[in-house]
This record gives C-alpha cells, sequence and structure tokens, in this order.
C-alpha cells in the first residue's frame, strides 16, 4: 500500500522511523491518525525542548550570578567538609570529636595544692617571710654592702686627709637590715614609697616607727651602700652574664619559691614588667604597659592565688644557654619544669602558645590551654575572622589530643584558643554561648596579671637609678606575696572578714622586723635623742629606768632633750629616769606637788 502524502509537513527523523515501524495492514486512516498524534507530541516536544533550553540557559544565567555569593556564604560557615587543613598544609583537623573512653592521664592531677612540709612550720609573719628572704640571702647582702661602705669610706679618707673628721661606717648585721627591710614594707603597706624621707622621719608628719628603728642617716647610708655582688669581680663575670650585679641573689630567691607552696591544677605563664629608667642593656619598652620601660620578667604563678613560683628575668640569651635556646617555647619549658608530670594544666596568651610546645608539653603530662595568634601557620583559615559568620558563633576542630575553638565574640571579630585539656566541642548557652575552653581560660588566665597587680599596690619601691636595687624591691613585694598566701594558708581564720587584710598583714609583718632592732637600740638609751624616745614610747615601748650610779651627782653632762648642735651641758637630773636636762626641758615642783603626783 502506498502511503498518502503527510498533509505538506515535511517529517522529523523520528516521526520517519515510527512511520517505517508501523505494519503494513494499517489503514491509511489509522496511519493518518497516527501522524497527526505524533505531529502534535513533535511539536509539543519541540516546544518543551525549546522551552528547556531557554530554562537552561536562565538558570545557569541565575547560578553564574549567584555562585559567588553560594562560595562565599560556605566558607563563612561551618564548611560541609569533615576535615579541615593548616594554613601551612601540615596538620589535618577533623570537625568531630573523638570519643574518649577515659580521662587523660595529662588531666589527672596527681599532687595536691597547699603547704608544704616546711611552709606547716610557719609561726609567725617575719618566720613565714624568712621562707622567701632567707638567712644565706641576708648575709650576702650584709657582706657585700659592708665591703662596699668600707671601701668607699676608705677611698674618700685617702682623698680628704687632711679633713677635720675622719668618715667611718660602722658595719651593718642581719638584725639591722631586716630592720631596713621591715622600713621599706611598711612605707609600702601605707602607699609612701614615694614619699620623702625627710618626711617619714619627721616628728610633726611621720610616723613614729621609723624614728624608733634608726636614723634618717642610717638609712640613707643603707640605700646608698646597698649591693648584692663583689664590685671588683663583676666586669669579669657582665661578660657572660648581664644579670651578674645581682644573679646570687635572683637565684637564691628562686630556689626558696618552691618550697612552701604548691600549685593548684592550675599554672599561669605571662610577663611582668618592673618600671625602670635606669640605663642597662636588657631594658625593654612595652607601649602597652603603663611604665612602659623597664625590667622584663617571664613569670609562673598558681592561677588562684597568683604565688609566685618560678622567674626569669630576660636578658637575651641566658649565661651558659645555647644559642638556639632562647625561643618562647624553651623558656615555656624551664618555667614550668618543675610541675612537669603531675597532671597540671598551663594557660598562657597568644605570645606563647603555639601547636608544637603544646604536642611537647603533653609527652610530659602537662596539658595547655591558651589562645592563639591569627598568623599562626596551625591554623585552618576556616577559623579566622570572616564577615559572614554569626556573633557568638563558634568553630571547633580537632587533632589528636589538640582542639581548636574559634569564636566570634562581636561581628568581624573570632579569637582561637588551642586546648590540649579539653576534648570536645561543649559551650555554655547561659554565658554569651561561649565554648568552655574560653570559660577556662578567662578563668584561669590572669595568675601573673594579679600578682603585678598586688606588688604595684602596696610596692615598697623608691626612686633609684640603680637597676639592681629596683630589682631588689621587686624580690621584696614578690616575697611579701609569697608569705601572705603561705599565712594564709596556714590561718585561714586570720582577718577572715576583713577587706583590707593584705595591707594589715604588711604592718605586721614590719613591726615584727624592725622588733629586735628596736629592742638591741632600748638596751642604750643614754645615746637616744628625745624624739627617739617619744617614738618608742608612741609605739608602746617602756624605756628602762637607769641606776643611780649611771648619772653622778655634780657631773656635767649634755642635755638629752636638747639638739646634739646645741651642746648644753647641765648638771640637773631628771628624778624619774635620770637623764640630764637643762632649765628650759625642766620644770620645778614643789615637794606638795611631787607627793600628789606620786599617790596619783
Amino acid at each position: 500500500m502506498a502511503n498518502k502524502p503527510t498533509r505538506g509537513r515535511n517529517l522529523s527523523l523520528h516521526q520517519a522511523v515510527a512511520v517505517l515501524q508501523r505494519s503494513d495492514s494499517e489503514t491509511e486512516s489509522d496511519v493518518d491518525e497516527s501522524l497527526d498524534e505524533e505531529d502534535d507530541a513533535s511539536v509539543g516536544q519541540d516546544s518543551n525542548l525549546e522551552n528547556s533550553e531557554s530554562q537552561s540557559e536562565d538558570l545557569s544565567l541565575e547560578e553564574s550570578d549567584s555562585e559567588p555569593q553560594l562560595r562565599r556564604r560556605r566558607t563563612n560557615n561551618l564548611p560541609p567538609a569533615e576535615f579541615l587543613t593548616s594554613k601551612n598544609g601540615q596538620i589535618k583537623w577533623s570537625l568531630n570529636a573523638t570519643p574518649v573512653a577515659q580521662t587523660a592521664a595529662a588531666n589527672v592531677l596527681t599532687q595536691s595544692e597547699g603547704l608544704t612540709a616546711l611552709g606547716k612550720t610557719c609561726t609567725n609573719m617575719a618566720h613565714g617571710f624568712g621562707f622567701f628572704m632567707s638567712r644565706d640571702m641576708v648575709t650576702l647582702i650584709m657582706r657585700e654592702t659592708n665591703r662596699q661602705a668600707n671601701a668607699c669610706v676608705s677611698e674618700w679618707n685617702n682623698v680628704h686627709p687632711n679633713a677635720d673628721h675622719q668618715r667611718v661606717w660602722i658595719d651593718t648585721d642581719e638584725v639591722e637590715l631586716c630592720a631596713f627591710m621591715g622600713l621599706l614594707i611598711h612605707a609600702g603597706s601605707q602607699k609612701s614609697s614615694k614619699e620623702n624621707l625627710d618626711d617619714l622621719w619627721s616628728a610633726k608628719y611621720g610616723r613614729p616607727i621609723y624614728r624608733a628603728t634608726m636614723s634618717l642617716t642610717r638609712f640613707k647610708e643603707l640605700m646608698r651602700f646597698c649591693r648584692f655582688d663583689n664590685h671588683v669581680t663583676r666586669e669579669a663575670r657582665k661578660a657572660t652574664d648581664k644579670l651578674a650585679p645581682i644573679r646570687d641573689l635572683w637565684e637564691m630567691f628562686q630556689a626558696s619559691l618552691p618550697r612552701a607552696y604548691k600549685p593548684g591544677s592550675d599554672v599561669t605563664v605571662d610577663e611582668q614588667l618592673v618600671v625602670s629608667r635606669g640605663r642597662f642593656s636588657f631594658r625593654q619598652y612595652i607601649p602597652s604597659k603603663p611604665g612602659k620601660y623597664g625590667i622584663k620578667i617571664f613569670w609562673a604563678c598558681d592561677s588562684r592565688t597568683s604565688y609566685p613560683l618560678k622567674g626569669e628575668v630576660y636578658v637575651g640569651r641566658q649565661p651558659g644557654a645555647a644559642a638556639n635556646a632562647n625561643n618562647v617555647s624553651d623558656l615555656v619549658k624551664r618555667l614550668v619544669r618543675p610541675w612537669q608530670n603531675t597532671g597540671r594544666n598551663i594557660t598562657m596568651d597568644n605570645y606563647f602558645t603555639s601547636y608544637n610546645l603544646a604536642t611537647d608539653l603533653l609527652l610530659v603530662r602537662t596539658t595547655v590551654v591558651g589562645t592563639m595568634r591569627k598568623n599562626r601557620p596551625e591554623i585552618p583559615k576556616e577559623l579566622l575572622p570572616a564577615r559572614g559568620r554569626a556573633e557568638m558563633s563558634s568553630i571547633f576542630c580537632f587533632s589528636g589530643p589538640v582542639t581548636l575553638a574559634s569564636y566570634v565574640p562581636k561581628k568581624n571579630k573570632a579569637v582561637v584558643v588551642l586546648s590540649t585539656m579539653h576534648h570536645d566541642a561543649q559551650i555554655d548557652i547561659n554565658i554569651e554561648s561561649k565554648p568552655e575552653i574560653i570559660l577556662h581560660y578567662n578563668n584561669t588566665k590572669s595568675g601573673v596579671d594579679n600578682l603585678d597587680h598586688l606588688v604595684g599596690l602596696y610596692s615598697c619601691k623608691r626612686k633609684t637609678r640603680r637597676w639592681p636595687m629596683t630589682l631588689f624591691f621587686n624580690i621584696i613585694d614578690c616575697a611579701c606575696v609569697a608569705a601572705y598566701v603561705t599565712w594564709t594558708a596556714k590561718n585561714p581564720e586570720w582577718k577572715q572578714n576583713n577587706t583590707h587584710k593584705r595591707r594589715l598583714f604588711l604592718r605586721g609583718l614590719s613591726e615584727e622586723l624592725v622588733e629586735d632592732h628596736i629592742q638591741r637600740r632600748l638596751q642604750n638609751p643614754q645615746a637616744m635623742q628625745a624624739q627617739v624616745k617619744f617614738a618608742l614610747k608612741a609605739l608602746g615601748f617602756q624605756l628602762p629606768v637607769p641606776a643611780a650610779t649611771d648619772h653622778p651627782a655634780g657631773g656635767q653632762k649634755r642635755c638629752g632633750l636638747c639638739p646634739r648642735s646645741s651642746d648644753r651641758k647641765v648638771k640637773s637630773r631628771c628624778t624619774t629616769c635620770g637623764i640630764a636636762c637643762c632649765p628650759e626641758h625642766s620644770r620645778l615642783v614643789c615637794v606638795n606637788c611631787a607627793d600628789a603626783h606620786d599617790d596619783d
């Protein structure tokens, strides 16, 4: 059968194939109907193809326009991938925390916090202070101070052989040096360390404890000649040690700190700037500090009590250290070495924290919690500040025992914290949705900063151009903080409800330090001036009454109440204390009045 023309239309390829596949038994009408249906279908398919092509073109245009936005949105939020890569490409961070079956050994504290056996023997404030300002330290100061003073006095006498009066130095001893430090501490407790010394010893403006302890001239002499090493051999030692003028005293002080107190589970590592404008090669400039210039000391302190545990003065390379042993990681390891393998945690800021340091300390059962600088190569780029990250949102990533947390406190800011103590992604929704790592860091980061605050609040440091004296004052202040922690740990109920009990402790400590020297001074009341006796009476000391044979009648003697410059000789004596007194400082009393006074 011949096929009928298809109404003047050209068949498409698939239409022609469909027609050929039909059986020859089909009628012409059936063929026409099938062709008509296929024509309609072909038209619909062509239109659908055109519509689909136009839609695909529109969709591709929309996708090309929105692709950068989608890409930015994806990088700013938590990535869908399960792993992140550090900026240096060496560390692979997982977004999923590894389940921990049991507590890690580095998180188990094996040493209790509190006083040692030596610290428990503390009987009074001066005894506790003696743990840190030991007898050997005082002996060292006494020996070198006498050496320096005798050398200066001998040199002056040789230069001025024809002087009317040759200078003489009376050697100091341990009792007097303790009294000297007691007066420094007392001035710091009253916030009078910057007050003029003449005012402190003034009978009108000063306090009686200064005049009762020693003369102003003697105090100035001790300040002038105070030394901590042999000046003759100093230059040879300074060739290898910039801290040579006070190195021996500093090392003795560092050795005494761990003997009385054991820190808690957290130790803080940070820096302290002891303000000094003196000229020395290792003076540091830190613009963020109030004093800006001074001696930088790296400290390891107990996070809870701010007890100073170990310090290191920055002088560049330490004596005897290798050339490559002056990096930050080695510094932290030296500071925390006595407390390794005890399960303690080290909290530090972004100046110290690094991935390699954290893994190294973990090998000695010591964990780390610390902020990290944004330029550290171990941090993935996804944890850095980005525009699209929501406020109070967090991203966690894990690499073995090390955890990184990135928290957004406010728009376009991010804080990155590293921890080998935490192994999960816990957050506290009640405190601005902060991660548990950041909360722990905030609670333990202020140990050294608080030590610096306590030292500066009641500092004994006086103005001086000699940087060893500046460091010596800081040693006294830090020893006072350590003694205070020891005393309150031994006596937890002492002044418990008092808001300024640390000032009371410093005042009591200073009084105990000067008491032995005052008692020795009371043994020779004839050598005391009137103002000294008045000061002693104001402090509650009883002056001994001299025997009658000490003041024979009729002999001339200088008035004990007049200044020495007047040099007024008299024969009259006080009937009560036997002191020589001139008519200006004596009163004529009749017998009746004297008897009435005796009856009272």
